[in-house]
C-alpha cells in the first residue's frame, strides 16, 4: 500500500461530547402540631416495644445487657408518662382545661434545592493503516511544508512499514479529555405560631428559622491514545529532511 501527497495526516476522529443536568425540588407546607401527656405516653410506650425487639438480637452479651437496661429505663419513663396521661385525660374529662397541659403549634416553610452537572470533553477514535504487505507514506513536493503526522492513529505492514518525508516525521498521541462541574444550592425559611395551656397558665410564642447552603465540585481528566506504528515482525523506516519525533507512540520494528 502506497500514500503519497504533499503533506500527509493521519489523526484520530475527535469525538465531542457534552451532557447538562439541572435538578430542583421544592417543598411547601403547613404543619400542625398537638400535644399531650395522652400523645407523649403512646409514643414512650411505641419505643418501649420497639426497644423490647432489640433486645438479644446480637452476639455480645454486654450488649444485650446494655439494651436489657435501656429497655428497663425506657419501661419507667413510660409508666410515669401513663400516669401523667390519665391524669391529664381525667382532667380534660372534668372540664379542667388548665391540667390538662395541651400545647398546639401551626408552622409554615418551604425549601428549595437546587442542583446543576456540566459534563463535556472528546474522546479520541484511532484511524488504522494495516496491511498484509507493505505500507509506504511518502510527504514531498511542498519543502519544508511536507510533514507526515500520524496522531493517535496505527499504521503498521507485515512486509514492511515505511517513512518518506521532505521536512518531518511525528509520532503523536491524540489528547483525550473530560471535564465536570457541579453546584448545589438550598435555602428554605419557616415561621410559626404556637400556644400552650396547663398548670403554668397560658403561654403564647412566635417561631421563625432560615437556611441558605451552596456548594460545588470540580473535575477534570487527561488521557492520551497512544499511536502504534510498524509491526514486529518487519522493518520499521523513517527517513526525514528535518526532525523525528516520536512522543506518545509505540514503533516496533525487527531489529
Amino acid at each position: 500500500m502506497n500514500i503519497g501527497s504533499k503533506k500527509v495526516d493521519v489523526l484520530a476522529a475527535d469525538d465531542k461530547y457534552e451532557t447538562h443536568y439541572k435538578h430542583i425540588m421544592e417543598q411547601k407546607g403547613f404543619t400542625i402540631a398537638v400535644n399531650s401527656p395522652v400523645v407523649q405516653a403512646a409514643q414512650n410506650v411505641m419505643a418501649v416495644v420497639e426497644q423490647t425487639h432489640q433486645v438479644g438480637e446480637s452476639k455480645n452479651n454486654r450488649i444485650n445487657a446494655l439494651a436489657a437496661a435501656n429497655t428497663a429505663w425506657a419501661a419507667m419513663r413510660a409508666a410515669e408518662s401513663v400516669g401523667s396521661a390519665l391524669s391529664s385525660a381525667q382532667a380534660l374529662a372534668n372540664g379542667d382545661i388548665k391540667n390538662a397541659n395541651v400545647s398546639v403549634s401551626l408552622t409554615y416553610g418551604e425549601q428549595k434545592n437546587v442542583q446543576t452537572q456540566h459534563i463535556q470533553g472528546n474522546t479520541a477514535t484511532n484511524s488504522a493503516i494495516n496491511a498484509g504487505g507493505n505500507v509506504t507514506i511518502t510527504a514531498t513536493g511542498a519543502d519544508n511544508a511536507s510533514d507526515i503526522n500520524i496522531v493517535g492513529s496505527d499504521v503498521s505492514g507485515k512486509q514492511g512499514t515505511r517513512f518518506l518525508a521532505d521536512d518531518e516525521i511525528n509520532f503523536l498521541a491524540a489528547k483525550q479529555t473530560h471535564q465536570e462541574r457541579s453546584n448545589n444550592k438550598s435555602s428554605g425559611w419557616n415561621a410559626g405560631v404556637s400556644a400552650s395551656y396547663g398548670s403554668d397558665g397560658f403561654a403564647f410564642g412566635v417561631t421563625a428559622g432560615g437556611n441558605d447552603g451552596k456548594g460545588y465540585g470540580n473535575g477534570d481528566e487527561t488521557t492520551w491514545r497512544t499511536s502504534h506504528i510498524g509491526d514486529k515482525a518487519s522493518d520499521t523506516v523513517m527517513v526525514s529532511g528535518g526532525n523525528t519525533t516520536v512522543k506518545g507512540a509505540q514503533v516496533l520494528g525487527k531489529s
